[in-house]
């Protein structure tokens, strides 16, 4: 069989730490034990709701780059690219 993942991390290597968004929580995960079906690979990440592209029309609106900066979690995201803020923000997963 075929299975096609933009990302993936082995089942066969133990604890996995799947990554959320810049909003939204990590998790570590056991994978089970048999994952022939998935050809031992399990999904990571959160996930696009839109394409790069476009999520500065979409949230330049509302937010501003500075706003977006700092997460709900209390950090600060560092990065001089300003789309990329925009790209990165946890309301574009």
């Amino acid at each position: 069989g075929w299975l096609h993942r933009k990302g993936a991390t082995p089942t066969d290597k133990g604890l996995v730490m799947i990554p959320g968004s810049r909003g939204d929580y990590s998790y570590l995960v056991r994978p089970a034990e048999n994952c022939q079906i998935s050809l031992n690979t399990l999904a990571h990440g959160a996930g696009r709701k839109w394409q790069r592209g476009e999520c500065k029309g979409r949230l330049s609106h509302k937010y501003t780059a500075d706003s977006l900066r700092q997460t709900e979690f209390g950090s600060v995201v560092v990065c001089q690219d300003k789309a990329l803020i925009f790209e990165e923000a946890p309301q574009a997963y």
